[in-house]
C-alpha cells in the first residue's frame, strides 16, 4: 500500500492511486511562488546559491513566478535571491526563503490512494479478514497541504488527518492527529498519535 500516511501493508487485492511517475516533476512539487512588483519594463533574476536559475522580463506591475519556472530548484531548504531590473536603472533586491514539508504538495494538486486486499505475510501466505485503505493530500494556496486517511479492517481501525505549511525564513511546520481502535474478543484498546 501507500506509505504516505500509514506504514506499507503487503497485500494481495486491489490498488488505485495517482501514477505520479506520469505527471512532470515541476507539477507534483511543492516550490514557493515568487511575488514583486516592477516600476517599470523590468527584468527579474531568481539565483540560488548565487547561480542564475531562472531570467524573465515583465510588465510593469505584479508579478508571480510559479512552480513551472523554478522547477531546477530541488527540494528541502533554502534562500532565493530576487534581483528586479528595472528599465530606468533602478534595482530592486529581495530574498524568498522556503522550506518543504514532509508531506507538501503544490497548490491545486490531488494525490490519492485507495487499496482493497487481503494482508500478505512475510511467507507469502494471506490473512482473513479484508482490509480498506484510503488516503487523499490535496495542496492548497500559500504553501498549505491537508492529508488525511483511514485504514479499516473489522478488528482494527485508523484514521488519520493533518496539515502542513511552508513557514519560509521559520522552516516548515507539520501537524497531524491518529488516532485508532484494535479489537480483540475481550476489549477495545485506543491508541492517539499527534
Amino acid at each position: 500500500t501507500s506509505a504516505d500516511l500509514f506504514d506499507s501493508v503487503p497485500f494481495r487485492g486491489f490498488s488505485l492511486n495517482k501514477d505520479e511517475s506520469m505527471i512532470p516533476f515541476s507539477q507534483r512539487t511543492y516550490y514557493p511562488t515568487i511575488r514583486g512588483i516592477a516600476k517599470t519594463n523590468a527584468t527579474v533574476e531568481v539565483r540560488q546559491n548565487g547561480y542564475l536559475i531562472y531570467s524573465t522580463s515583465v510588465p510593469p506591475g505584479q508579478f508571480e513566478i510559479g512552480r513551472e519556472q523554478i522547477a531546477d530548484l530541488g527540494v528541502g531548504v533554502g534562500v532565493l535571491d530576487v534581483s528586479i531590473y528595472e528599465k530606468n536603472g533602478q534595482v530592486q533586491n529581495y530574498t524568498v526563503p522556503y522550506s518543504t514539508p514532509v508531506l507538501s504538495l503544490p497548490d491545486g494538486y490531488s494525490k490519492y490512494s485507495v487499496t482493497i486486499g487481503r494482508y500478505r505475510e512475510v511467507n507469502n501466505d494471506y490473512i482473513d479478514p479484508v482490509f480498506f485503505e484510503g488516503t487523499y493530500i490535496y495542496g492548497l494556496p500559500y504553501g498549505f497541504t491537508l492529508f488525511g486517511g483511514v485504514q479499516w479492517v473489522n478488528i482494527y481501525n485508523s484514521y488519520a488527518i493533518g496539515a502542513s505549511k511552508d513557514i519560509g525564513e521559520y522552516g516548515a511546520l507539520s501537524f497531524d492527529w491518529k488516532t485508532s481502535v484494535s479489537k480483540t474478543d475481550t476489549s477495545n484498546e485506543n491508541g492517539h498519535a499527534y
